[in-house]
């Protein structure tokens, strides 16, 4: 089963030399569609497998309730996406033409709203709880540290964006009252993968007890 999704190039005056241009015209003007420049403006689970032909058809004549875009039309693109394929068709002047870098990009960007930038780890219970949404992951941290206090809870970074890293590292340093640089010395100074790596690691592993006499 498939899902079929609608890009339409976001409202602005920057993408008004793009909007309803055929895309030989796009790429005269050196451009190819970049998924930066669209917003996803519907997205259903679909039952049967309808052609290109169909789609266009049914949202020019008859348009589902839920949807929030304008009629289909030159710029726009159609997605089919399965768990083992992307399919993206820029709608032409006639006809389609298949995008494989748009498809290549919106399969990466569904990848990262499936994988886990970071955790949470409750030192006082040893509950973990994982996070694939940035934003939420640090709203948690830092919810924690105001209920929970510094001591009962640890926040692990697994995601290689060093801004959420940063983020994260300003609540866990000011849990002592301590100060990190500005977000661009921090960042210069942290983005050694070696070194990050195994700074994770010693984060993740935990802490030893003392043994008893």
């Amino acid at each position: 089963m498939s899902t079929l999704k609608i890009y339409q190039l976001k409202g602005g005056e920057e993408n008004r030399y793009r909007r309803w241009v055929d895309y030989d015209g796009l790429r005269k003007m050196g451009e190819v569609p970049r998924l930066r420049n669209y917003e996803q403006v519907y997205s259903k689970r679909l039952l049967d497998d309808p052609t290109p032909e169909q789609v266009y058809q049914q949202f020019n004549q008859s348009r589902p309730a839920d949807f929030t875009g304008h009629s289909l039309s030159t710029s726009d693109i159609i997605v089919f996406q399965s768990e083992v394929e992307t399919i993206a068709l820029y709608v032409n002047n006639a006809g389609f033409v298949r995008l494989p870098e748009l498809e290549r990009e919106i399969t990466r960007e569904e990848k990262k709203k499936t994988e886990v930038v970071g955790f949470l780890r409750y030192l006082d219970s040893g509950e973990t709880v994982d996070y694939t949404d940035p934003d939420e992951y640090i709203a948690a941290y830092k919810e924690g540290l105001y209920y929970c206090g510094p001591n009962t809870v640890r926040a692990t970074t697994l995601t290689k964006d060093l801004g959420v890293c940063y983020e994260i590292e300003k609540l866990r340093v000011g849990e002592f009252g301590e100060r990190v640089p500005d977000k661009e010395t921090w960042i210069r100074q942290n983005s050694n993968p070696v070194k990050n790596f195994c700074a994770e690691q010693s984060r993740q592993e935990p802490e030893s007890e003392e043994p008893e006499l």
